[in-house]
């Protein structure tokens, strides 16, 4: 999805920020892969580097939006959740060989649903 991603963050998010202008709302745009190449994203996965991109998802609450493609993505084998109790909710809802994708979705989309209301077209 390079070729849409691009397409979005050139033409299309521009000028919905300078519609959002006159309204007095700031937009911020956030693509956590934007510039990695693929193996530097599956490495920064493989390490554990999707917390801070869970903690960037709730920096942007309450949106978000997830763009799909027709993948799913590699399965992770071993999420390295903090050992912290509040985690156990996480660690079962994902088992080894969720993808990163998945686990996105549930922290952006469905973790509390008191506290998000998620769309899906």
């Amino acid at each position: 999805m390079e070729g849409e991603r691009l397409e979005l963050f050139e033409r299309c998010l521009g000028e919905l920020r300078q519609r959002c202008v006159p309204l007095r709302v700031q937009l911020h745009f956030v693509d956590m892969r934007m510039g990695l190449s693929e193996h530097q994203w599956w490495e920064l996965i493989e390490r554990g580097g999707y917390m801070p991109m869970l903690d960037e998802i709730d920096r942007c609450e309450p949106f978000f939006i997830g763009l799909y493609g027709e993948r799913y993505g590699r399965p992770i084998q071993d999420y390295k959740f903090p050992k912290d109790p509040i985690w156990n909710k996480v660690r079962k809802a994902f088992p080894v060989g969720r993808s990163v994708l998945e686990l996105e979705t549930y922290w952006g989309a469905l973790r509390d649903p008191r506290r998000w209301k998620p769309l899906f077209y």
